[in-house]
């Protein structure tokens, strides 16, 4: 099967469970288990989300789980889409507000303002140093596998995969401030303000 018709395959699939999608909640263990499998008939890296019923239409977000290689295939997919009543189709995590975000990990609850970080550019490249609260080389790596979903959720992860050349986490310092690192709430702002100096034309 091609790769047209793979995607040809899902929604058509995804559209025959309509029916059971607009009632996501009541059986949300196995769709989301059925969910899975079709998106992997398309790549084997693709994930999901889905929003809530209490949303004014409810949102498919499919993501590449921050993996560059598979990114044709989140575009594609998306690209080809039907137009689904009550349904938005959402390519990659996109930006959200995170203020409010809570991260439960080891029994403690983590603020998206606990985290802070730092911006650094060479030429027209940008790395990032994120500082993570109770970080250690024990939980580094399950960590850091949440941490990749909170900066998509910061600034999206289409920018992040494709404008950050390089990430470093580290454990976050007893007096951040003294060392020039700002909060994570302002990750976005502050983003958005050197890749549009280092980029000016948009590229």
């Amino acid at each position: 099967m091609n790769t047209s018709d793979r995607h040809a395959a899902f929604w058509q699939w995804f559209q025959d469970n309509l029916d059971r999608f607009n009632r996501f909640e009541n059986d949300q263990e196995r769709l989301m288990d059925e969910l899975s499998h079709q998106l992997h008939e398309v790549d084997e890296n693709l994930v999901y989300e889905i929003s809530t019923a209490k949303s004014s239409a409810r949102e498919l977000v499919i993501s590449a789980d921050g993996i560059k290689d598979s990114f044709p295939s989140v575009v594609g997919l998306t690209e080809n889409a039907p137009d689904i009543p009550g349904w938005k189709i959402t390519a990659f995590r996109p930006r959200v507000d995170i203020t409010q975000f809570n991260l439960d990990y080891a029994g403690k609850e983590l603020h998206a303002k606990d985290f802070y970080f730092w911006l650094q550019s060479e030429g027209s490249a940008i790395d990032l140093i994120l500082c993570v609260p109770s970080l250690t080389e024990d939980n580094r790596n399950e960590f850091v596998n949440s941490c990749y979903v909170l900066l998509d959720m910061a600034i999206g992860e289409y920018d992040v995969t494709t404008k950050i050349r390089y990430i470093d986490h580290q454990p976050l310092p007893d007096n951040p401030e003294s060392v020039r690192l700002k909060p994570l709430t302002e990750l976005p702002k502050e983003f958005d303000e050197l890749y549009s100096k280092l980029h000016p034309n948009g590229a």
